[in-house]
């Protein structure tokens, strides 16, 4: 695979890191985007018990954003905090209610047993958080990660591994990419899924989906090289193309957008030789301009999402684990 020849008379480009691919390289590389919607992204399952604890310990998540509305000076929203919350440590409802805030929409139904124990939840915390730093990225990257771990993606042998470098391969250059998380099988170094997050007030570049594509990329080509100087990586088998499909996830701040990045020999090709693709690819995204978290609706989706993909990514990893213990 990484010595395919170069194919004649193509037009060439000089291949970037990640963080500078642009529409215009996503033109070089022929990568069309097609919308589609949730239920053709993933088949619809019964949701897992920890995505269906996850979606209930959320059920008030507005007591989070009571707290952290981005129009109110820090001193307002303690201010707030301590209005909303008698002094038995519960919601007072109808000054929460009174409140005139248009950035305020209930999800759920706030009762007189609505305590304010459901802001301890730590993706409560960490909304919060969000809200109140959006100028930072690194709420948004932990916000991600604890989402990720009640899910389950870090279980058994799944890892969730931040920064991990991989190499954007071609043959006249390697460029070290780094998704800010990259979901694997640490058994069989199954890389499933790559995600990128932006902080809350970052507005769209035209780099953003970009950059996330360069780094499935660079996960597919690490899915399947092979370096015979070490046994573990001689044991490999190529996985099949369906399996080095990745999942890209792109979080900006609350909002999330799902890509399913399929195996292209005419892409991995494009980027080897660093020539203009000779055919499409098309890429899945679900959706374009995202689903918002904080919308009780919205979030049912994500958490169905990931859910799905949690269950696709076990699949293939043990798919991949299987190949493993054949080889060896």
């Amino acid at each position: 695979l990484l010595s395919a020849p170069a194919p004649g008379n193509e037009e060439p480009f000089e291949l970037q890191p990640p963080n500078k691919w642009t529409d215009e390289t996503l033109e070089a590389m022929k990568i069309k985007f097609l919308d589609v919607s949730h239920s053709e992204m993933f088949p619809t399952k019964l949701l897992s018990d920890k995505a269906t604890k996850v979606l209930e310990d959320l059920k008030y998540l507005d007591v989070a954003f009571l707290l952290s509305y981005e129009n109110r000076s820090r001193s307002a929203r303690s201010s707030l905090f301590y209005d909303t919350v008698d002094d038995s440590g519960r919601l007072d409802n109808e000054n929460s209610h009174d409140r005139d805030d248009s950035n305020s929409k209930p999800s759920g139904d706030m009762t007189e047993n609505n305590d304010i124990d459901s802001m301890k939840h730590p993706l409560c915390k960490a909304l919060f958080i969000m809200g109140k730093y959006s100028y930072l990225e690194s709420p948004v990257d932990s916000f991600v990660f604890q989402l990720l771990c009640h899910l389950g993606f870090n279980d058994n042998w799944l890892y969730i591994f931040p920064q991990l470098p991989l190499r954007l391969r071609s043959n006249k250059r390697n460029i070290i990419s780094k998704a800010d998380f990259t979901l694997m099988d640490i058994i069989s170094f199954y890389r499933a899924v790559v995600v990128e997050d932006k902080k809350t007030v970052e507005e769209e570049s035209n780099c953003a989906e970009a950059q996330l594509i360069a780094e499935a990329v660079s996960a597919q080509q690490a899915n399947v090289v092979k370096d015979h100087s070490f046994p573990s990586k001689r044991a490999r088998s190529l996985p099949t193309s369906d399996e080095n499909t990745i999942m890209g996830i792109r979080v900006c701040g609350f909002s999330f957008t799902f890509y399913r990045i399929p195996y292209s020999q005419h892409l991995i090709n494009s980027v080897l030789n660093e020539f203009v693709a000779s055919k499409t690819t098309i890429v899945q995204r679900c959706r374009h301009g995202g689903y918002d978290f904080r919308n009780a609706g919205d979030r049912e989706v994500i958490v169905s999402l990931l859910d799905s993909l949690l269950y696709q990514f076990t699949h293939d990893g043990e798919q991949a684990k299987r190949r493993l213990s054949k080889t060896n």
